[in-house]
């Protein structure tokens, strides 16, 4: 017979450690949209250095959009690590379609972010640099190690989707064996 209890412990694990990510997500998310509404100048100005621009004050719908654009960034993680905080749930409730299911999910919440990691830094340049005089605005499009780990993984997750599908086929008829 299969011990199953060694695979539950770990799931259960890793389920904690994202249920803490995704705790540490909602707070990065309040913190965001409390200093973007008390301070925006002094939230876009640092938004604007965390991309690599001079800190200078920004003007009000540029703080506003730059603030979205990390809002969304730690709304579509705290979303991600939920699908993956899924897989680990269904493994440690014995249930491998669901396992299946979640990682499925989970590789295609991983495309979107691959296509949201090439699109937000453009719309984040042009917004970052709207202030700039005409022709030194900037529009940055860039494919670099993050994607390409973010593509492997989502490949990754993929694999594990059919992994964890035939892991319940073999499940199940191991149960009608028994």
């Amino acid at each position: 017979m299969i011990d199953p209890k060694p695979v539950q412990a770990s799931a259960r694990t890793l389920s904690a450690v994202l249920l803490v990510l995704q705790s540490l997500l909602v707070a990065a998310g309040i913190a965001v949209a409390a200093l973007t509404t008390l301070m925006p100048a002094a939230m876009g100005g640092f938004l604007l250095e965390a991309l690599g621009h001079e800190a200078v004050a920004p003007r009000p719908w540029q703080s506003l959009a730059l603030a979205s654009l990390a809002l969304a960034q730690v709304i579509f993680l705290y979303v991600l690590t939920g699908h993956m905080r899924a897989i680990f749930t269904a493994l440690d409730g014995l249930d491998p379609d669901g396992a299946a299911r979640a990682a499925r999910r989970t590789s295609w919440w991983l495309w979107g972010l691959l296509v949201w990691g090439v699109a937000a830094p453009a719309v984040a340049s042009v917004t970052a640099t709207w202030h700039f005089p005409a022709g030194e605005r900037a529009l940055t499009i860039g494919f670099g190690s993050a994607e390409l780990t973010t593509a492997l993984a989502a490949l990754l997750a993929a694999f594990m989707a059919r992994a964890l599908a035939l892991g319940a086929e073999l499940w199940r008829d191991h149960r009608v064996v028994i």
